[in-house]
């Protein structure tokens, strides 16, 4: 015995995620579902070309993307694969594959040390950090559980002796660290242990699993210091969002709903699907959120920008869900990732597919996603428009830093419109399992470049990053929501406040959705307002996509020879491509993104310096897309920045070239002070309407009171919106 343990003496396995009722099902019906039957013929095609093969077991040498590294990836997804399909078919061959490849893991597995690979902070055995371990784990001990019938009592008490308790002992005690870690790292590390402690009826291992491993061990899940209750405690706030953003929200779903599935298969009386009002379920509602139409995830704090809702994480989230929740959503969500996994929920969803549900699609509403574990620590705000032939998002993210992996960009906006990137988040700078860039791991930019506020669509100050760039500092800090206002037909409107943004430096942020008749498509309002006791020199960031048709500045001149913008903070890998000054008119950009036109309008109130910038300078080794920049820059205590994001015609090359509508149709922006310190915005259209905006200064919550169009209006929060045509 390797280490103490004991077990239960009634405990009856009753399958680990997938049961042997499900099974029973599948076998009967997998091929009156088209989706399903896809799935199961795809992977018994799969498992048949392994089949084919020499097993191959190789021992543990290379990085991310290495051979070794592939091949043991690629073992556990055929194990497991195979245990599935010998549970379909009942053919013995697919669990005599299982079992040779666990044989030959088991035989050689008590003669590894650490992976040769010293790149991680926890190592693991058959790769180079102990979170592919876990992965490994995960689904080779499923494959385990699939041919339990097929071993013999000797057969699994040597994988157990050999294999299981010490792959155990290796993650949890050997890795302590990870394994008491509330992180993504530590979930999938008691995901795995935990799933081995289910496997092998452990009960010890189990607990330790639920709320972690301490002298004294406290089993009230909502005073776990660690463990599996702890990440769930910690990591997702009350809506479903996940602090590390989207894109690790992806990753770190698959521990959570498979070894939840595990705990509600083995132990219902947990109620886990139902713990903290049912939060697991709504992780993966906020996943969905978290997505466009097309089912791309916002790329937040470190995130690869082409991972959608098609991963196949996202699609056994999805299906894991259904069978607790057979929410519209997520019906929507699994029609258009356009397949299912084997599992009971994603037969549910094949059967319901199969049988023309009614909610095929399901259009997305604005809302807000909370961050931290009691919703009050920021949020993400999402903008779609009423008409949802416009296919638009525009979000303001004002969460808490996202732990390791989050950015230093408070109060910024991501703006997609008719499935493009209009004003982008770069995402993450990295290569996933490409061996020529560093093995796939996140390259030197990433942190010096990707984190900084500089490319991201947010307020610089003095050319710093947030919080100077102290990941400690912005780790204490989070946005506030001050204002959500949907309940308008014609506007809607979000306004949220960062305080000590940088040292005596507070920012308000405001972004405003308006459709109405007139329109073709819905005009964005964006206003900042910065306030401070210093005088400050303040930049306003829009990382624009899109081709350049013209500009609006009173004076430009592009560069003769390209030159970094700064020296640090994200700045020393941007081109200054050009510079301008706009003085006493409007500055604006239009652009030309697929086949729609934009304009990025700012109102001037002070002399503004505009520059034009290109992602690339210091970057011998082209670890960075070259994508354009947009930065408007003033100085002041408090300031302003008052834009439009505007949406018009459109170009129809692939046609008949026809061309509508190239040009701005905002004719002024204005801003003026009225009584009580009052500010009136309006926007003047080429259709007549006035779009007015009363905005109180100190963005206070109280009731408010102003003239406008020759009569007194009154208002509760920061923002009053009116259309002004023949009155109010």
């Amino acid at each position: 015995m390797i280490f103490p343990f004991f077990v239960r003496a009634d405990w009856q396995p009753s399958g680990l995620v997938i049961k042997a009722e499900t099974f029973a099902r599948l076998q009967k019906e997998y091929k009156q579902y088209p989706l399903m039957e896809t799935a199961v013929s795809k992977m018994k095609a799969r498992v048949d070309a392994a089949l084919e093969e020499d097993i191959d077991v190789p021992v543990p040498k290379d990085p991310a993307g290495g051979y070794t590294h592939e091949q043991h990836k690629r073992n556990y997804i055929a194990m497991y694969e195979a245990g599935i399909i010998y549970q379909i078919t009942g053919e013995n061959l697919y669990a005599e594959y299982v079992k040779e490849m666990l044989m030959t893991y088991a035989q050689m597995f008590p003669t590894l040390g650490l992976h040769p690979v010293e790149k991680s902070y926890a190592p693991g055995k058959l790769f180079w950090q102990c979170l592919n371990d876990d992965n490994w784990v995960v689904f080779s001990i499923q494959a385990y559980s699939f041919i339990q019938d097929f071993l013999t009592k000797e057969d699994r008490q040597w994988m157990e002796q050999q294999l299981w308790r010490p792959y155990a002992k290796f993650l949890m005690d050997e890795n302590l660290k990870v394994f008491n870690r509330v992180h993504n790292h530590g979930l999938w590390d008691v995901a795995a242990v935990g799933m081995i402690g289910y496997a092998l009826g452990d009960e010890a291992l189990v607990k330790y699993s639920l709320f972690g491993k301490f002298e004294e061990l406290e089993e009230d899940p909502e005073k776990a210091a660690a463990g599996f209750y702890a990440n769930v405690n910690e990591l997702f706030s009350p809506t479903g969002y996940y602090t590390e953003g989207p894109y690790y929200h992806r990753y770190a779903i698959t521990p959570f709903l498979v070894f939840a599935q595990v705990i509600h298969n083995n132990e219902p009386e947990r109620n886990i699907f139902q713990y903290r009002d049912g939060l697991l379920l709504k992780a993966v509602k906020a996943l969905v959120q978290l997505s466009d139409d097309e089912g791309r995830f916002l790329p937040y704090n470190d995130a690869i920008k082409e991972m959608s809702i098609k991963a196949p994480a996202a699609v056994e989230a999805v299906d894991l869900a259904y069978e607790h929740e057979q929410s519209v959503h997520l019906l929507a969500a699994a029609n258009l990732q356009g397949e299912v996994k084997i599992s009971l929920g994603g037969l549910i969803i094949a059967q319901e597919l199969a049988e023309g549900a009614s909610h095929r699609t399901a259009v997305k509403k604005s809302a807000v996603l909370t961050d931290g574990p009691a919703g009050d620590k920021g949020g993400i705000a999402f903008l779609y428009p009423e008409q949802s032939e416009n296919n638009g998002l525009l979000t303001l993210k004002f969460t808490q830093h996202g732990l390791s992996h989050g950015h230093f960009d408070k109060l910024s906006l991501l703006f997609r419109y008719q499935g493009h990137d209009i004003l982008q988040d770069y995402g993450a700078v990295r290569f996933v399992n490409v061996k020529a860039k560093e093995g796939g791991r996140y390259l030197p930019e990433n942190k010096n470049f990707a984190h900084q506020s500089a490319c991201h669509n947010t307020l610089i100050v003095d050319g710093k990053s947030h919080f100077n760039g102290d990941f400690r500092l912005s780790s204490q800090k989070f946005g506030e929501l001050l204002q959500f206002d949907t309940a308008h037909q014609d506007y809607q409107v979000v306004t949220a406040r960062q305080q000590d943004l940088y040292q005596g430096v507070d920012m308000y942020r405001t972004i405003i959705q308006i459709e109405d008749e007139k329109l073709n498509d819905p005009l964005y309002i964006d206003i900042v307002k910065a306030e401070s006791e210093e005088v400050h020199e303040y930049q306003l960031a829009y990382q624009y996509k899109g081709q350049i048709m013209s500009k609006q500045l009173e004076t430009y001149e592009a560069a003769k020879s390209w030159k970094a913008m700064g020296a640090n903070h994200g700045f020393q890998y941007i081109w200054e491509v050009g510079k301008g000054h706009a003085v006493s008119q409007d500055s604006r950009l239009t652009f030309l993104n697929g086949s729609k036109f934009f304009s990025l309008r700012t109102h001037v109130d002070q002399p503004t310096e505009i520059t034009l910038g290109r992602y690339g300078a210091n970057d011998p080794e082209n670890n960075l897309r070259t994508e354009p920049a947009y930065f408007l820059k003033k100085s002041g205590q408090d300031i302003w920045f008052v834009s439009t994001i505007e949406p018009h015609g459109f170009i129809r090359s692939a046609t008949d070239e026809l061309v509508a509508d190239t040009e701005s149709q905002i004719l002024k922006i204005s801003r003026e002070v009225q009584e009580n310190d009052i500010q009136l915005i309006e926007l003047h259209h080429d259709n007549g309407n006035i779009y007015q905006v009363l905005v109180a200064s100190d963005f206070s919550l109280a009731d408010h009171r102003s003239k406008l169009n020759g009569r007194e209006v009154e208002w509760e929060g920061p923002i009053y919106v009116n259309i002004y045509s023949s009155g109010i």
